[in-house]
């Protein structure tokens, strides 16, 4: 998306997570590329040289001398692997404009495709390698930089063959369960007469090593079927976690964890027992397909998503593990790891890139999941047409880690007069128009916004969630009260 220079000229832009200022006055600022590196590595940005940062946060337009000079240099560095690791640019996202009778440059920096990734400065990963968070560049940690290059292969990281583990590590019972629902979705299917190992071959969940060209589990088998102390072996952080305080007086009155010895402990058994626990209050009206009773609704089947798009993104080798919590008035579901195709992509839909992708595909065998990408935004409008509240996603790091916040009582929405929208508002952007909305009516809500501007609730939240990546506007509260306003 290209940056919109009236931000600026108009007094509304501020240094945020995708926005930063360098004044710039001697040429090319060495710090350019920790900030290249920064938004590289997180979710894109962009950088204005001859722009300085005021006191109380407004930005003072100086302007630079010998524009043509810097982005000359810049371009040089750019493309000079002893500078930066790779050029992750087009000709397009480097361009100068003149502000108030002055020069400034104006670099846009995507996100850069995981295979690319880490995108660090020099020649050495450990000490050059930068990430955003808030409105600064930070170093990465050891434990971020090693989890990018596990997401950079192009093939499936939970393909891989653990040589040293055989068939006995799965679970009995979980492998019949799978085979269970496995033929109950595809009754008339081949596999469902071969033998097990053929079987957990066919699905990925064994694969043929290279060195002693035997069959031995993948990572995906071993996480789907295996036993809590095997899973361990080849993830020494793994954890899974429900608790459910329905109570409001305790810490929890109902809880399982993957380390407790009394179930196998894998991912397969603890999806199914968390999404039981998690839907076992809602209620199910009475609706039939021909003689078959239909017993989930939209509802039903958000959930199922929300929790295997936690699942399958996980990244097993990260801290903290997946944990979900059901309260009186939400449901959260945390997994390690962000997301790989970024946060602003997910909620669009259209893109599906799990980080356990042959995971992703047993689950889709036994008819649970979308692989067409469109899994995030349908549950959560569906989520939202429940509850009328559109569950938030964070995205945190050290450690990475990705939290889904599911309100279960609808948002208070008051009765209040809004201005509608009207055939003069579509000569204007939709941007533009919750601006001028919040403008005049600050800490407004979402359903609010979206009657002015004429967009459902969800189209106002990616707008939204662009404003506040530019840092023009401000959110406050959180989940059912969280409000909008122009950023002052």
């Amino acid at each position: 998306m290209r940056f919109d220079i009236d931000l600026l000229t108009r007094g509304v832009l501020r240094e945020s997570a995708c926005v930063e200022c360098k004044l710039s006055q001697g040429g090319l600022p060495a710090s350019v590329w920790e900030s290249y590196s920064a938004f590289a590595n997180s979710d894109g940005g962009v950088i204005l040289l001859g722009v300085m940062e005021r006191s109380d946060g407004s930005l003072n337009v100086k302007g630079v001398e010998n524009a043509d000079k810097i982005v000359k240099d810049f371009w040089n560095g750019v493309n000079n692997t002893q500078k930066v690791s790779v050029n992750i640019l087009t000709n397009q996202m480097v361009r100068v404009e003149v502000v108030d009778g002055k020069s400034i440059i104006v670099i846009e920096v995507p996100r850069a495709e995981r295979s690319m990734r880490p995108v660090y400065v020099g020649q050495n990963p450990a000490s050059g390698t930068y990430r955003r968070n808030g409105d600064g560049d930070f170093h990465c940690t050891k434990e971020q930089i090693t989890a990018m290059y596990r997401d950079a292969s192009l093939e499936p990281m939970d393909m891989r063959v653990i040589e040293r583990f055989d068939s006995s590590v799965f679970d009995a019972d979980s492998l019949r369960h799978y085979r269970n629902r496995f033929l109950s979705v595809h009754p008339k299917h081949a596999w469902n007469n071969i033998d097990d190992e053929l079987f957990l071959r066919r699905i990925g969940a064994m694969g043929l090593s290279s060195d002693d060209m035997g069959f031995h589990p993948t990572m995906a088998g071993l996480l789907m079927f295996g036993t809590e102390p095997d899973i361990t072996t080849e993830f020494p952080m793994y954890f899974l976690d429900y608790q459910e305080n329905s109570m409001g007086f305790m810490r929890w009155n109902d809880r399982f964890v993957s380390s407790s010895g009394e179930w196998s402990g894998n991912i397969f058994e603890f999806y199914f027992k968390a999404y039981r626990k998690l839907t076992e209050d809602f209620k199910v009206p009475f609706r039939t397909d021909g003689l078959t009773r239909i017993d989930e609704t939209p509802t039903h089947l958000a959930v199922r998503e929300a929790l295997l798009n936690a699942v399958v993104n996980a990244d097993y080798y990260g801290r903290q593990g997946i944990v979900v919590r059901k309260g009186e008035e939400s449901i959260t579901i945390a997994n390690p790891g962000d997301m790989r195709i970024g946060l602003e992509t997910a909620l669009e839909g259209g893109v599906s890139d799990p980080r356990n992708g042959t995971v992703m595909k047993m689950f889709s065998l036994i008819g649970i999941g979308e692989r067409a990408g469109t899994g995030i935004p349908g549950f959560m409008s569906a989520w939202e047409n429940e509850f009328s509240s559109i569950p938030q996603y964070n995205i945190t790091q050290n450690p990475d880690r990705t939290t889904l916040t599911m309100m279960l009582r609808p948002s208070d929405i008051v009765a209040e007069q809004v201005p509608k929208y009207d055939m003069a508002n579509r000569k204007k952007g939709k941007s533009e128009l919750i601006m001028d909305f919040l403008r005049h009516n600050p800490n407004s809500r979402t359903v609010h916004i979206a009657e002015y501007a004429g967009l459902t609730t969800s189209g106002v939240k990616k707008h939204l969630y662009e404003l506040l990546k530019k840092g023009v506007v401000e959110a406050s509260g959180a989940n059912k009260n969280r409000t909008y306003s122009v950023k002052l």
